[in-house]
């Protein structure tokens, strides 16, 4: 069935504003571009000859008049609103056309299956995390340092109140070196034979994992 009704005429809004089709990142290539967005509209329930009339308005030109048909067709290369990404899963998986007050109890108001609140509810789900998975920013340089000062501070404190002789020693071997950190993974790593390494490494592990340092890293 078809869910989606083409948007009014604009200069600036696509016929299909809730139908994202990514350009940039993708493979470029005509047919590729093609496949995507008929797939893109199948998907979608659009009928067949919705999706002929796009092929046929794609093809009738260069490649930059298809790109061009894309962008007049769909919201491309821009995250789709959350309002819009809402309606866009209510008409997959509830048949709602939209999430606006109609002030009508009949259009308000809907009976729907818990299998299709739960599909509805998941694909919800997935797509923020898909988005938070791609959006999750980098630490700072500054932040890195920061980070990286604190480390070298607690390692200090380690080597003052290590309770061991192997810890007050790998702790404070390592402090003193030019980089802390990279010195206390060498004695966490106990392949170097001498008949210290086991309590050296034992030592050097448990606190990379007091500095929350992954020590297989």
């Amino acid at each position: 069935m078809n869910q989606f009704q083409p948007s009014q005429p604009s200069s600036s809004t696509p016929r299909y504003p809730m139908l994202h089709l990514p350009l940039v990142g993708e493979d470029g290539n005509a047919f590729a571009i093609l496949g995507r967005a008929s797939k893109l509209l199948r998907d979608h329930g659009l009928d067949k000859i919705v999706v002929d009339q796009f092929l046929a308005e794609a093809r009738s030109g260069d490649y930059a008049h298809l790109l061009e048909t894309c962008q007049r067709w769909f919201a491309c290369d821009q995250a789709p609103s959350p309002d819009a990404t809402l309606e866009d899963i209510a008409m997959q998986h509830l048949d709602i056309e939209t999430l606006e007050t109609q002030n009508s109890d009949r259009l308000d108001f809907h009976d729907v299956s818990v299998w299709s609140i739960k599909a509805a509810l998941t694909e919800s789900y997935e797509r923020g995390y898909e988005k938070g998975q791609h959006t999750m920013p980098e630490p700072s340089v500054t932040e890195s340092r920061v980070t990286a000062d604190l480390r070298i501070d607690l390692l200090e404190q380690i080597a003052l109140t290590a309770k061991t002789d192997a810890e007050r020693f790998v702790a404070h071997t390592s402090w003193t070196t030019e980089d802390p950190m990279a010195t206390l993974r060498a004695f966490a790593d106990s392949s170097a034979a001498n008949a210290l390494t086991p309590k050296l490494a034992t030592a050097a592990h448990d606190i990379l994992r007091r500095l929350r340092i992954d020590d297989t890293a």
